[in-house]
C-alpha cells in the first residue's frame, strides 16, 4: 500500500518533467522484454549502470557478474538503435556508509569508462537511492559530465516498467 502511495505522491510532484528510466535490471529477461515494448512507443534518457554496480545486481536480483557482463552492453545497444539516450547511473551511497574520494572516483570512473570501452559516451550523470556527494560534480566534470539533480527528472525504474 505505501508502495502505491509513495509512486502517487511522486508522480504528483514530478508532474511535467521529462520521463527517463533508471535502468537497474535489464540483464532480467522478462525486465527486458518490457522495456522493448516500452521504446517503441517512449523515446527517452535512460540512466544505466554498469558492470561496477554487481554486488548489488547480486543482492537485489541474484544475478552474477558474468550474466551481467554478457548481456548488458548488448541491451544497452539494442536500446539506442531504438533512438533512446544512454546515460551514466552509478549506486555509490549508502545512508550508514561514509564513502571516501578515492571509492566514489573508482565506482563513477570504472562505471564511465566501461561504457566508453563499450562504445556509449555519457555526458549526463544520476546517483542512485541515496544521491551524491560533495566530490561527485567535481568527479563527473572532469569526465565531461553534468550532474543531474534528481529534481529535474521524473524517473522510473526499467523493473516498475509494466
Amino acid at each position: 500500500m505505501m508502495k502505491i502511495v509513495d509512486k502517487i505522491i511522486r508522480n504528483v510532484k514530478d508532474a511535467g518533467k521529462p520521463e527517463v528510466v533508471h535502468c537497474e535490471a535489464i540483464y532480467l529477461d522478462r525486465v527486458y522484454k518490457r522495456v522493448l515494448k516500452y521504446c517503441k512507443i517512449n523515446k527517452t534518457k535512460f540512466f544505466v549502470m554498469t558492470p561496477v554496480n554487481s554486488k548489488l545486481f547480486w543482492y537485489a536480483f541474484h544475478v552474477d557478474k558474468k550474466t551481467v557482463l554478457k548481456k548488458m552492453a548488448l541491451r544497452y545497444r539494442a536500446l539506442e538503435k531504438t533512438g533512446q539516450e544512454i546515460q551514466l547511473h552509478v549506486h555509490v551511497y549508502h545512508p550508514l556508509v561514509k564513502v571516501s574520494y578515492n571509492y566514489e572516483k573508482k565506482m563513477i570512473t570504472g562505471a564511465y569508462y566501461w561504457c566508453i570501452r563499450n562504445g556509449f559516451k555519457p555526458t549526463e550523470y544520476v546517483g542512485g537511492s541515496f544521491g551524491q556527494g560533495k566530490n561527485t560534480v567535481k568527479i563527473c566534470k572532469e569526465l565531461g559530465m553534468k550532474v543531474a539533480p534528481r529534481s529535474k527528472y521524473r524517473f522510473i525504474h526499467d523493473y516498475d516498467i509494466s
